[in-house]
């Protein structure tokens, strides 16, 4: 099983269907038979299969597989649930199995190899579900599609180049009604406007006009049968930063990846811009833990050769005493200053100033003037009776 091959729509009127998509969509045939139909489109193919007026009608999605037996075997083991056995039929070999939620799915080899087609691009194959984890789980899982893109409202499956998409079941009064049916199927044909504007020409009625939800424009049609279809842009080419942006992605380079804090409490925070190997040194020899550190289980690293001891550090030795004595010849040291604060300066200006001011105070008195005086003379005599 390798891509979706057809998509199938069961029909009580096929010459009305067919009519539909061939006059009014543009859809060319590829195939025409009395009870099957199918129209060349890219991607897989639209087809239709006449039922009987009490079968139900329903999509059935066909996957194209090499060896049906052998995928059959293979899921079988998974968990998946074939209705009957395989049988052979004049367009191939076939066996038929259903979804969680009810949809019909089928492994097809075919006789012959299908063209591919030259129409409007089948872009994707909506399931809506009711419990959308347990479906994305069981086409992941069980049938083996991985997964692309993954969020609450929107998830896609890898089947080719049409896609197989989940989204939620909606009730009918949300503004978009394909969410309301089980399946719908999703177009592409190049410029959205040109292509609404043609079919409204053809007498194509629109169950939505053209609208933007914020994920792209988009407009609906409903068949004669009532099935949703949904018209889109076709993706344009990819720029030139988008090639080379691919390119550097699945090279060997470093990747870029997301700034984040590790998602284990316990786990190392890591944030780079560029996943690179841990580069090591090798210069670094291991030596004995000391006791605290092999307790902790972490190994001690020996200085490099040549390199200078660091000083000791008070409080680091037992009960919080200095391993080594101060010596004076330690140049290097650690001392601890006393933290002097702002309070403290102000306290220290303060002091000194009203200091200064008391002793100019004092010897502004006379008494103090006097005494400086006899002080000064006595001294000029001793000189002068020196000098005799």
């Amino acid at each position: 099983m390798d891509r979706l091959q057809y998509v199938i729509a069961f029909t009580h009127d096929l010459e009305r269907m067919k009519s539909f998509y061939r006059d009014a969509m543009g859809f060319e045939v590829s195939a025409d038979s009395p009870a099957f139909v199918s129209f060349a489109t890219g991607g897989a193919c639209l087809a239709l299969v006449a039922v009987e007026p009490t079968q139900k009608l329903e999509f059935e999605l066909c996957f194209h597989s090499a060896d049906v037996d052998a995928d059959t075997t293979r899921l079988r083991l998974r968990g998946v649930k074939f209705l009957g056995e395989t049988k052979t039929f004049e367009f191939g070999r076939v066996a038929h199995a259903r979804d969680p939620e009810g949809n019909l799915l089928s492994l097809l080899n075919p006789a012959s190899p299908v063209p591919p087609g030259r129409g409007a691009t089948m872009t994707a194959a909506v399931l809506n579900c009711r419990d959308l984890a347990s479906t994305r789980d069981w086409y992941r899982d069980r049938l083996g599609l991985p997964v692309l893109f993954d969020s609450p409202w929107w998830i896609e499956l890898e089947a080719g180049e049409t896609r197989v998409a989940l989204h939620p079941l909606v009730d009918q009064g949300v503004l978009e009604t394909h969410h309301a049916s089980p399946v719908t199927i999703g177009f592409a044909s190049g410029d959205l406007d040109e292509w609404v504007e043609e079919l409204h020409l053809r007498g194509v009625a629109f169950s939505n006009e053209i609208t933007d939800r914020g994920y792209g424009r988009f407009a609906e049609v409903e068949d004669p049968d009532g099935n949703t279809l949904v018209l889109r842009d076709s993706p344009g080419p990819p720029s030139l930063e988008e090639k080379l942006a691919e390119e550097y992605e699945t090279g060997d380079e470093p990747r870029q990846v997301a700034i984040r804090k590790a998602v284990n409490k316990n786990s190392k925070a890591v944030s780079r811009l560029a996943v690179r190997p841990d580069y090591r040194s090798e210069r670094r020899t291991e030596a004995e833990p000391s006791p605290d550190l092999a307790l902790a289980g972490v190994k001690k690293i020996t200085p490099l050769p040549g390199a200078r001891p660091a000083p000791s550090v008070r409080g680091d030795g037992p009960d919080h005493t200095r391993k080594k004595p101060i010596k004076s010849s330690d140049p290097e040291r650690i001392r601890t200053r006393p933290a002097v604060g702002h309070q403290k300066q102000a306290t220290a200006r303060s002091l000194g100033t009203q200091t200064r001011a008391a002793a100019t105070a004092s010897r502004s008195k006379p008494v103090k003037r006097a005494a400086s005086r006899g002080a000064a003379k006595s001294k000029s005599t001793g000189r002068a009776g020196k000098r005799r």
